[in-house]
Parts: C-alpha cells; structure tokens; sequence
C-alpha cells in the first residue's frame, strides 16, 4: 500500500443545466477531503450557467471554470482532464449529489499503487417522484449501480460508472481519454465512453470498486418518460456496434440474423401484457428497450459497413 494521498481534481461537466449543477457544486463545498480542486467544464451553455459560475468560482479558492465549446460529453470530460493538476480526477455528473465523504474515498482507494481507477455506488433519486411503473428492472437505464459492500477489484467485464468515477490522471491521457465517437452529444444518447476508456486504462492496472464512495443520481421528468427510454435503449444498441468496430461477411449476417430472432419474437404477448397487466409495465418496458437496441446494433453495423465499402 503506498503511504502518500494523491492530489485530487474533480470534473464536473454541464450544458445548460444550472438548477441541478447548483445542487451537485454545493455538495462539493461540503467535501471533507482538504485541496480538493473543483473544475466545471461548461459545455457551450446559452441559459445562465456562465454567469452562475463567474460567481462561484469568484466564492471560493480552488474553484475553476474552463469551456469546452464543441458540444459532446467526451469532449468535455477530455477538457476537465486536460485542465486538472491532481494526480486523480474524479467525475461526477451535473445532475448528482455526492456525500461529504465522497472524494476522501475515491482518493483513499488510490494509496494501493496498483489502482489506476475507482468507481462506487450509485443509488437513484427521483426528485419529481417515482412512477409505479418505474420498477428495479429499470434502473440500470438510469446509471444505478450496486456490487455489494465489500471493497473490491472490478470483475473483467465491469468497471466504473461515469456519474461516479475516478481515474488517475497521467494513465487516463496515456490510454488516449475519451473517445469522441461515443458520449452524449446533444439530444444523442449515445453512451459507454467511460467503459471504453476502462478497456484501455484496466492494463495498467486494477480497477477498484468502493462502496464507500456513494453518490445520489437524480432522475429528472424527462428521463421517465417510456419515450426516453426506448430512445435510450436504441442508443445503447448503437453505441456497442460502434465499439465492437465493423462487422463483415458471414459474420455481420450471423448476428443479424440472430438478433432479429431475439428482437421480434413474441411480440403480441409482450403488447398484451403492457395493455393488461399495468404492474409488468416495467419489465415489458425494459424488455422492449433491450429489442430496440438489439435493432439498432444491427442498424449501426450495417450503416458503418456501407460507409465502409463506399469508402
């Protein structure tokens, strides 16, 4: 175990969303981790975040605001690495809240040398109340994230969330940051930008679950609408062709064909179920969000082979 505490920066990126950056930057006054440097990245705002932000940077020391103009949440979080000078940088998004604890243990996790990234729980707030629709079997959509209360290395095929996620800095930039391909840009839901960068950052090193490390995510109106949903579904399916890379031959027809018969199956009982049976409304909801993105996946991946070909 390595006996100094590494210097912290925290990023927080936004784009026109002062009412609920104000609620995650009062969070971060509260940290009890000494030094903490705060960065906004602002991502081409309109509304009145800068003027927002001129004022809190000027309330405080440590407090920094740097603009990233292009718009995409990957460009942003780039930015926030760029500008920070802790040796770790923390993530945490507009729309969440973090305890007074939050960053002492995402830094605390880092005296093992061999951490190279660190991400806790993520537990849901519904601040306009939660639908009765709304059931468990949804909230992975909404970034939720539980694997026990033990401290412990990720399993290989999972990492840190993006609302909660900290990274050392020099291993973040030598994995190349985040790759601009993928990441909410605008309306886009596109996503997983973060598991991207933990593929390449996970040979460096381990990559640390830490329960201690909890955070409040807050799921607005918008987000629980069965329409976001679907559309968030459909992202997903395309953000991993996008990840797998192009598809050819016998191969991208295989797995169309597969898909396809997982997609529309057994699509009347699952209508009827909505229709009657209001307390399953969550699972036919995820059920058809899953489809729709297995959809899409094939939809990506013969989009990017014809652009490949004509190319």
């Amino acid at each position: 175990m390595g006996r100094e505490m590494p210097s912290a920066s925290v990023v927080v990126c936004t784009r026109n969303r002062w009412k609920m950056l104000g609620g995650c930057l009062a969070s971060l006054a509260q940290q009890s981790l000494d030094a903490l440097e705060m960065i906004v990245v602002d991502n081409g705002s309109t509304d009145e975040t800068l003027a927002r932000l001129d004022t809190w940077s000027r309330a405080g020391s440590g407090r920094v605001v740097v603009s990233e103009p292009a718009a995409g949440l990957s460009r942003a979080r780039n930015r926030g690495l760029d500008a920070a000078h802790g040796d770790v940088v923390l993530f945490l998004d507009d729309d969440a809240v973090a305890p007074p604890s939050w960053a002492f243990a995402h830094v605390e996790a880092y005296r093992h040398e061999d951490v190279v990234a660190v991400g806790g729980p993520i537990v849901l707030a519904f601040p306009d109340g939660r639908p009765a629709w709304a059931g468990p079997e949804l909230e992975h959509w909404w970034s939720a994230l539980n694997d026990g209360d033990d401290p412990q290395p990720f399993p290989p095929d999972k990492g840190p969330y993006g609302a909660n996620m900290s990274v050392r800095r020099s291993v973040a930039l030598s994995a190349g940051g985040f790759s601009v391909s993928l990441g909410r840009i605008g309306a886009s839901l596109l996503s997983s930008e973060e598991a991207d960068l933990f593929e390449r950052v996970r040979g460096h090193g381990t990559l640390w679950y830490e329960p201690a490390a909890i955070i409040a995510h807050k799921v607005t109106r918008e987000r629980l609408r069965p329409a976001w949903l679907l559309r968030r579904g459909l992202a997903q399916g395309r953000t991993n062709a996008r990840r797998e890379g192009v598809l050819k031959g016998l191969a991208l027809r295989n797995r169309c064909v597969a898909i396809a018969t997982v997609a529309f199956q057994d699509i009347p009982p699952v209508s009827c179920k909505w229709l009657l049976d209001p307390r399953a409304r969550g699972q036919v909801l995820n059920d058809l969000c899953r489809r729709g993105g297995h959809v899409s996946w094939a939809a990506e991946h013969l989009y990017q082979r014809m652009r490949t070909v004509a190319g």
